[in-house]
């Protein structure tokens, strides 16, 4: 009884993580998320006035 509810647990976790990884590639497909993305917000950011300040 103990070993069907340690398997119950194990292929239901895995089920999920298997699960969460399919709509996490759906994400990727239908918004565009990608590399581009980040590079991006890491040129805004190396470009940001609050950045830019004189050192003292």
């Amino acid at each position: 009884m103990v070993l069907a509810v340690i398997a119950t647990g194990v292929l239901s976790g895995l089920g999920g993580m298997a699960l969460a990884l399919a709509l996490h590639a759906i994400q990727h497909v239908a918004y565009g998320y990608g590399q581009a993305g980040w590079v991006m917000v890491a040129q805004f950011y190396a470009g940001c006035p609050c950045r830019m300040q004189k050192p003292m």
